[in-house]
């Protein structure tokens, strides 16, 4: 039996859990390059120092640029590269490959020379986005191959790039291996592989390669990709042995005077492909290639497949007219994806198209002063007078374009389930029913463009009441006012009533009325609107409930739960003067990410209640009961600030993480939060008012910044926050506050702070909703500043009090900095009935873990015995139940949190 051993100094500090990723910066132009580079000010001139730099899941950015210095090898019998990534973290251009460049080295064709230099080297789960990969080449040997990329994991993602002028003196002139995502692959020259070998291709365009065997790739899958213009010499002008899903290949060739075999494809797997147009000797669009649902001559063997022609647009222009044979005439059941080339819907019209780009329809028109109105209203000369007999014509993927005007017309019904009446269905009615996935567009706009439903006098409901809008699945509404909408008692979305996958954008929902829920919408994604007095009787969300809202506006909608919205999720959305007769009056159940909830009013929860909130501001809403801000609610990185209510001013119940409540009051108590449960971690409770307790009125309040000290709960304390401008509303910290990392990363669900900047930096988080983004010490300045310590970073490595412990390593364990009786070490041992037990010295604030090792020699010696041990005042203790043996056994204690 043997203790740790140093038996006087037993813990061995590790490291910090939870860490969350950090940004680091690169400019070619920067004038101070500092590690780890975490700012503009201190960036990296070159791209691998900063990625050396960087721990996994960091964000490498760069500005632009041509980074053509520098080279690193992984093996001596590989080429230079000018980058290697070899973790999981991204690295990321500010502007995109136009105009920032990593540049390898070749020397015209021959550059199969020991001065050979590869543009990039990717690992597992690595990422490389928004770069130009030019002029590199991988030599002969056994690491010939990818002269612009070579990714030895198929985790490693390029996406977003160009790739062009590269060479491979083996296989994959551009790329080799790994995933390409909306990549152009150009002008690469390789043995086989022109463009790619072995790679996972998804949206890309693989254009003019050249290769001896399969000019633009070989192996490896491409799924809605162009592949036009390569050339090879032997076989495979387009591609060999590789897997083609949705992807047009054309225009590729076999050079002259070749005796090779397929202009397009050699022996690959084909499905829902146009082949076309290529030449060759042998098989000028496919040789011994398995296809099926694609379009070829002469017709392929397999299932599904047409000779065409595919009909496209024009030449260069591979988009099909909408006569191609081609459209809706592949298999469905390959599709993986849900965009094509183009970034459009893959799948319109039921049936996938061949081909990388799904056709998306004819225009109808519509216009209230129409002459001629001839069905299918495929011009403005005959354009319908009103949008449903447009809808009626239209197919899916089509546009229904919409003159200025009031269309207050027609009543199209649709069974509603499940509005039972007498033990059956009720039939709503509606100006518009979109049962096809269509998109109606106005032509100028929501200011002059309004569809009015019908509202019942006196009671807005009853079977005369008509809604605005009724859209299924794959249907958009783009660009209209949407006003006086209604439904019958107890049906939902007055203005709109959406499936899921429908949406609405840039549309103004106003004075609609539910019966149910969603006064002015329901379901659905809603991008850009404005949703204005509407109004739910019976039910929640008086502008929205249970739809996808981004960046939209709501304003003085009402309804009993979730004045503003219910049940859906809110992204950099403002909700302004919403009313709720019970909980929640901006919001009711939501996710809301960079909100803004102000003025809001509700008897309990007058901003929102029973809510998940990221990165949001709640500012001057009221409650006539508890939670003037939030009621019951998850809340990280927000700001409370000017809001009213009875019992907890700013927060009633539920948990805040990394928030900001200042200046809220309550007329009875806790002006910043109160009711318990409550957990309130990693938050500035600061200048509050209330009668009683103005800052905080029970709860548990962790690592906060607070006044005066909570009786429960650990690492809070009293010190003023320091704003840049508590009068102005500036509530960022300065250089000197005490909240500087003085936060537990434990409680960090998010990665960035209430500006989108790094939530963490210098290792640990700050207190309140912004991040400090230039710490000059490691450790919390709270702390610091309690044992008079500077927070310039001069005293974080150094031992104050002579007794082989750093301040840094002090402020971990949780110890005094400045007594050097205050350390932690182990006990000596006891031996019980049940085992070893194992005693050190400990402070209540701190949680440890214990580990035990038999041979110290052995490769990982130690492995845990206990974890998540609350440590207690004075001495804790565990008990080794396994160690009845002779031993030895070392032991080894360690902070855990």
């Amino acid at each position: 039996m043997a203790l740790s051993l140093r038996s006087a100094v037993a813990l061995f500090l590790l490291g910090l859990v939870n860490v969350s990723a950090s940004v680091l910066y690169v400019s070619v132009n920067s004038t101070n390059p500092v590690p780890p580079f975490t700012d503009w000010t201190t960036a990296a001139t070159n791209i691998q120092d900063a990625v050396d730099a960087a721990n996994p899941n960091d964000l490498v950015l760069v500005s632009n640029g041509v980074y053509a210095a520098g080279g690193r090898q992984i093996s001596t019998a590989d080429v230079t590269n000018r980058l290697v990534i070899t973790n999981s973290i991204t690295v990321q251009s500010v502007s995109g490959p136009a105009v920032t460049l990593i540049q390898g080295y070749r020397v015209s064709v021959l550059t199969n020379l020991p001065n050979a230099v590869r543009c990039v080297l990717l690992a597992s789960n690595a990422v490389l986005s928004g770069f130009t990969l030019t002029n590199g080449s991988a030599g002969t040997g056994n690491y010939d191959n990818g002269g612009g990329l070579s990714a030895y994991r198929s985790s490693a993602v390029l996406s977003n790039c160009v790739i062009v002028g590269n060479f491979a003196a083996g296989a994959g002139g551009g790329a080799f291996g790994g995933k390409l995502i909306n990549c152009v692959l150009s002008g690469n020259l390789a043995e086989g592989g022109g463009a790619a070998s072995s790679a996972s291709l998804l949206n890309c365009q693989v254009i003019s390669n050249t290769a001896n065997w399969a000019g633009g790739m070989l192996n490896g899958t491409a799924t809605n990709c162009l592949l036009a213009g390569n050339r090879a010499t032997n076989y495979g002008g387009a591609s060999g042995f590789a897997e083609l899903v949705n992807c047009t290949v054309v225009s590729n060739s076999l050079d002259d005077g070749s005796s090779g075999n397929g202009g397009g494809s050699y022996y690959d797997t084909v499905l829902n492909c146009i082949i076309y147009g290529n030449t060759a000797p042998n098989g000028s669009n496919y040789y011994s290639s398995t296809i099926s649902y694609s379009c070829s001559v002469p017709v392929p063997a397999g299932v599904g497949n047409i000779a065409g022609p595919p009909i496209f647009v024009a030449p260069g222009d591979f988009h099909q007219q909408s006569n191609s044979p081609c459209i809706n005439a592949g298999d469905n059941a390959d599709i993986s994806v849900s965009t094509d080339l183009d970034g459009r819907p893959r799948l319109v019209g039921g049936t996938v198209d061949l081909g990388a780009c799904e056709f998306q329809g004819t225009t109808r028109y519509v216009s209230l002063l129409s002459t001629n109105p001839i069905a299918p209203y495929s011009d403005w000369a005959y354009a319908a007078t009103n949008i449903q007999a447009a809808v009626d014509a239209a197919t899916n993927g089509d546009m229904v374009l919409v003159m200025d005007g009031v269309y207050q017309t027609g009543s199209a019904g649709v069974v509603i389930p499940p509005l039972p009446v007498g033990g059956g269905f009720v039939t709503e009615s509606n100006r518009i029913v979109a049962l096809k996935a269509v998109t109606i567009q106005s032509v100028n706009g929501a200011d002059t463009t309004f569809i009015q439903g019908y509202q019942v006098p006196g009671t807005t409901f009853g079977t005369n009441a008509i809604r605005c809008a009724y859209l299924t699945n794959g249907a958009s509404l783009s660009g209209f006012t949407l006003i006086g909408g209604a439904t019958r008692t107890g049906g939902n979305g007055g203005g709109v009533f959406c499936f899921s996958n429908a949406t609405v954008i840039n549309c103004v929902v106003s004075n609609n009325t539910a019966g149910n829920s969603g006064g002015g919408a329901y379901g659905g994604v809603l991008s850009n609107c404005t949703l204005i007095q509407n109004f739910s009787t019976n039910g929640s969300g008086g502008g929205a409930a249970f739809g996808a809202l981004s960046a939209c506006t709501l304003i003085g909608n009402s309804a009993s739960k979730g004045g503003g919205a219910a049940f859906g999720t809110l992204n950099n959305c403002l909700l302004f003067s919403n009313l709720a007769f019970t909980f929640g009056g901006g919001s009711y159940s939501n996710f809301l990410s960079s909100c803004i909830i102000t003025s809001n009013s509700a008897n309990a929860g007058g901003g929102v209640a029973l809510s998940i909130l990221d990165n949001c501001t709640l500012a001057g809403n009221s409650a006539t009961n508890a939670g003037g801000g939030e009621w019951i609610s998850t809340m990280n990185d927000c700001i409370l600030t000017g809001n009213l209510a009875s019992y907890g001013g700013g927060a009633s119940g539920g948990t805040l993480n990394n928030c900001t409540i200042i200046s809220n009051s309550a007329s009875d108590a806790g002006g910043g939060v109160d009711l318990s449960p409550m957990y309130v971690n990693n938050c500035i409770v600061y200048y509050n008012t209330a009668p009683s307790l103005s800052n905080w009125y029970l709860g548990t309040l962790n690592y906060c910044c607070t006044t005066p000290l909570p009786g429960s709960g650990v690492g809070n304390f009293t010190n003023a926050p320091l704003f840049v401008n508590l009068a102005g509303g500036d509530f960022h910290l300065q250089t000197n506050s005490p909240c500087i990392n003085s936060g537990n990363n434990t409680y960090v669900t998010v990665t960035n702070d209430l500006d989108g900047h790094s939530r963490i930096v210098g290792g640990s988080v700050d207190v309140g909703a912004y991040e400090f983004q230039h710490p000059t010490s490691v450790i919390s300045y709270a702390w610091l500043q309690q044992y008079g310590l500077p927070t310039d970073g001069s005293a974080d490595f150094i031992d104050s009090d002579g007794n082989g412990m750093n301040n840094w390593q002090k402020w971990i364990a949780g110890l005094n900095p400045t007594n050097a009786a205050s350390i932690l070490m182990m006990l000596a041992p006891s031996k019980t009935a049940s085992g070893l037990t194992i005693s050190w010295e400990s402070v209540s604030s701190r949680a440890y873990y214990v580990q035990r090792a038999t041979d110290l020699l052995a490769q990982a010696a130690f492995s845990s015995i206990q974890s998540n041990i609350q440590g207690q005042a004075g001495t804790t203790s565990v008990t080794d139940t396994n160690a009845n043996g002779k031993g030895p056994y070392f032991y080894r204690v360690q902070v855990q949190q």
